[in-house]
């Protein structure tokens, strides 16, 4: 049976995201309001007492940001502040933020997930640097990244990453066995500089230095889930 719990008014939010914890709790972060304006208010979905409990807010209001869950329990969120694209640590044991030093090119509307050797890597987006001071009409005219970097958790640093083939925002970037990467579909641009849906994956092993050559993808492939076996649906 599905239980639903409807949150208010004034907790409402989209362009969030929501990161299962260790201990089966889901941690939503940031987001827009009801209002269209970004949050920095944070919420606990608790699964003993199946209720949403405040946590500790971002250091910024943030939306189209990055959640990772990293070996140790802790988060990592990358883009929090749509004009700083600042990346922090949330520890749920003591439900707190410990700022990090952000990437070389901050970035929101990035992908990013565990890689190779305790590592996390985003990649795309686009630069918030080019964002300062545009409505949504020009969000959408701005440039769009294919690079990528890479989050040494225990040294505490970002190191550079093989870039895209093809620059891309708002893909879907996940783990496949043996640590590779694949990032599906997402928005680009076309042969002449207009925006499009992209139709294709790029692959990137664990001991890369380059993603592979973009797969066309079919129609019915735009959304994508690993199965048990490391099969991707």
């Amino acid at each position: 049976m599905f239980h639903a719990q409807l949150l208010p008014f004034d907790a409402a939010r989209v362009e969030h995201t929501a990161t299962l914890l260790a201990t089966g709790d889901v941690l939503l972060t940031g987001g827009l309001d009801a209002m269209g304006k970004p949050r920095a208010d944070c919420l606990r979905f608790v699964v003993a007492t199946g209720r949403f409990e405040a946590a500790a807010p971002l250091p910024a209001p943030s939306r189209r940001h990055s959640a990772t869950l990293l070996a140790d329990g802790a988060v990592l969120v990358v883009g929090i502040g749509e004009a700083i694209g600042g990346a922090a640590i949330y520890d749920p044991t003591s439900d707190s933020w410990r700022t990090v030093v952000s990437p070389a090119t901050p970035r929101v509307e990035h992908a990013a997930a565990p890689w190779a050797k305790g590592e996390v890597l985003i990649c795309g987006g686009r630069a918030v640097a080019t964002l300062a001071g545009l409505d949504e009409a020009g969000r959408r005219e701005a440039p769009i990244e294919a690079s990528a970097e890479r989050y040494d958790v225990a040294a505490g640093i970002w190191r550079p990453a093989p870039a895209f083939t093809t620059a891309r925002r708002k893909h879907e970037l996940v783990v496949l066995g043996g640590g590779a990467l694949l990032a599906v579909s997402g928005k680009g641009r076309g042969p002449s500089g207009a925006p499009v849906r992209l139709g294709t994956s790029e692959r990137l092993d664990a001991a890369a230095t380059a993603w592979q050559p973009p797969r066309k993808l079919d129609e019915g492939e735009r959304f994508v889930c690993v199965l048990q076996d490391g099969n991707v649906l």
